[in-house]
């Protein structure tokens, strides 16, 4: 009674063959998903390029200063001279 169920146990393991098929395709499944995956994210690299929209002084909204910093004149946005405890002096004037 013993061995009949252990002889039905080793019926039902996987035989080592299985296994290393088994375990190739699982590793053919990782690399195609790591590759769906890298395609997937260059895709969207590209889109989000292709959205991107350059920076030239015409598209620039904030005005730059010229601030007055610990002794220092540096040039950068009203706001962040303000932020940073500076006095802003508009540059063209």
């Amino acid at each position: 009674m013993v061995l009949d169920e252990l002889d039905a146990a080793r019926a039902k393991m996987p035989k080592p063959k299985a296994k290393a098929i088994v375990e190739e395709e699982d590793s053919i499944s990782l690399a195609t998903q790591a590759m769906e995956t890298k395609d997937r994210l260059v895709k969207q690299s590209m889109q989000l390029w292709e959205k991107a929209k350059s920076l030239s002084s015409t598209e620039e909204k904030t005005s730059i200063v010229s601030c007055r910093l610990d002794g220092s004149t540096q040039f950068m946005s009203e706001d962040d001279c303000q932020l940073r405890g500076g006095v802003a002096k508009s540059a063209s004037g």
